[in-house]
């Protein structure tokens, strides 16, 4: 038992020093015998589970096997978040491993309030849940699943009597080797591929609309089985809240489908309804968890409409015929051999897929090769010839001639547009993450000082802005004053060219504004940040403790 202990306070200590964030221990009969943590922890846990995620894990225990493969992501109230790992077996200490809840972003002021009287406590528990909050780590959600890993393998070297050794190498140089080494650069967009898995993103669309567009619940459930909030990335958007991000990002794909099932014969009603529907359930929930079933359910609604329309649009002959083709595309397909299933004369079946479908036989052949053969051209490295042979024709030449009149691009230019547009909207999600950070980076510097912070390309006049609350904003520079063109003498571009900080007064609705314009590097890019206070009031408050001005009755 002592042995155990010790192992499972060095899994917690590990834990902590690679992740940042704490743990405990509890043992099946609900005891917290080791952990890892600072006062008050265990107590903010109580504090924010409420008893949910004890019952959770009564029921837990009761089962009759545990997986140490498995971690649990577990969302408490007002979407603060934990991962559990259930210990069990012979060789190992039952009970569980519990980190301590995580925030997915800094909040701001309205939404603590918010928070707190959404936890419904007792008044004179107010203030110690707001610092229960206060003290609460922010982790960014696309690291909940990779420290949920590392837990779970953690976990796992408790069943292993060896213990672990760190052995030093290295620390001697090779002068004349030294001389051969080049500096370093990034790895460009191939080799990152290559070092890393990515998310198909674009390939997944494919899949998705395949089965959308063919009705095809079952083959979406397959498609969509693996998919959880953890595994597939959710771009910010406009906005710092992830959950605003997720609902954003939820509505885009609610559009999308609504689309794709509109295109394959949907009634046009009928799948805006759906959309609508399915917008204000998202918008109406704030959990993860929940935002993201809703999603994946959009996924299975517009599919089953597609599925309803095929039936009653197209009679069964042609029903017949299109699933054929959909399921032996790779293979030889004859108007003779369809007409033989549907039992009619090849003229008769030729003539009612034209007018039901809108498409001639060749052309539905050819629609449903190309739409295959362009998620295989993402996801592989296959020549025009072996891909050619993939989806079902035999000569090179005339794919490349049916991909080109479908698509309006040969294979190779497809491909590349499609990864250019892909690097882009990564390199600038990953610039405007940087360029957030650095605003809050640096408004954390004067608190309670500045009431704007502005980050501007004077090049682009765009501007990226974060305000008190958190809230995240990008727009042109301009507008922001309410202007329609940059001023003749913008200290942002003067900042800029001169590479020396301006100061200014600008009238704003009635307010005038002291302004501060510096230039600062970010990434290897100039920009300009700016730092606006409202002086209206002709007094500063450097505390950022709201202390009342000289003058003024206290």
């Amino acid at each position: 038992m002592e042995w155990a202990k010790e192992k499972i306070k060095q899994v917690l200590d590990t834990f902590f020093k690679c992740s940042g964030v704490e743990a405990f221990y509890l043992d099946d009969k609900m005891n917290a015998v080791s952990c890892r943590f600072s006062p008050h922890m265990y107590e903010d846990f109580i504090r924010f589970s409420q008893g949910s995620i004890e019952e959770f894990l009564r029921k837990a225990f009761q089962s009759e096997t545990s997986d140490g493969y498995v971690f649990y992501t577990y969302v408490l109230g007002d979407n603060l978040f934990c991962n559990i790992v259930i210990l069990g077996g012979e060789t190992s200490q039952p009970g569980a491993i519990i980190t301590q809840p995580v925030l997915l972003n800094r909040l701001s002021g309205i939404e603590l309030d918010t928070l707190i009287k959404n936890a419904r406590t007792a008044p004179d528990e107010q203030d110690s849940y707001k610092h229960a909050l206060l003290r609460t780590p922010i982790v960014s959600y696309d690291r909940l699943m990779p420290m949920g890993e590392m837990l779970s393998r953690l976990a796992q070297s408790l069943s292993d009597v060896r213990e672990v050794r760190q052995i030093m190498r290295g620390g001697k140089i090779n002068a004349s080797f030294h001389q051969m080494l080049q500096p370093s650069t990034l790895p460009n967009r191939a080799i990152r591929t290559a070092m890393t898995e990515n998310y198909d993103a674009y390939g997944t669309y494919l899949k998705l609309k395949e089965c959308i567009g063919k009705g095809d619940s079952s083959g979406l459930l397959d498609a969509i089985r693996d998919f959880n909030p953890g595994t597939v990335p959710m771009d910010q958007l406009a906005d710092d809240s992830f959950t605003r991000s997720l609902k954003n990002s939820s509505i885009k794909v609610c559009a999308m489908c609504s689309y794709v099932a509109i295109e394959a014969g949907a009634p046009y009603a009928k799948a805006i309804h759906l959309a609508d529907e399915f917008i204000n359930k998202i918008e109406a929930h704030e959990n993860v968890n929940e935002i993201y079933e809703l999603m994946k359910a959009a996924l299975l609604a517009f599919t089953r409409v597609v599925a309803v329309t095929r039936i009653t649009a197209y009679s069964k002959p042609v029903r017949m015929s299109l699933e054929y083709m959909e399921n032996h595309f790779k293979g030889k397909i004859s108007l003779e051999l369809l007409a033989k299933e549907a039992n009619l004369s090849p003229a008769y079946l030729s003539k009612l897929i034209k007018t039901e479908t809108g498409l001639s036989l060749p052309d539905h052949i050819n629609k449903i090769r190309i739409e295959e053969s362009k998620r295989i051209l993402l996801t592989s490295n296959s020549g025009i010839g072996e891909l050619a042979e993939l989806v079902g024709y035999t000569y090179s030449n005339h794919f490349a001639k049916m991909f080109k009149k479908f698509t309006g691009m040969t294979p190779s230019e497809f491909k590349k547009t499609i990864l250019s547009e892909e690097e882009e909207h990564s390199d600038m999600e990953e610039m405007r993450r940087i360029i957030f950070g650095e605003l809050s980076r640096t408004l954390s510097i004067f608190p309670g000082i500045f009431d704007v912070g502005r980050l501007v390309d004077p090049n682009t006049k765009t501007f990226w802005m974060e305000h008190k609350n958190g809230r995240a904003v990008q727009g042109t520079c301009y507008d922001f004053w309410g202007k329609r063109k940059s001023c003749d003498r913008c200290i942002s571009q003067m900042a800029y060219d001169q590479n020396v900080p301006f100061v200014k007064f600008e009238a704003k609705e009635g307010s005038t504004f002291f302004v501060i314009a510096a230039p600062l590097m970010v990434s290897g890019h100039r920009y300009v940040l700016e730092l606006l206070k409202n002086t209206s009031q002709h007094f500063f408050d450097c505390t950022g403790k709201n202390y009342p001005a000289c003058g003024e009755d206290t």
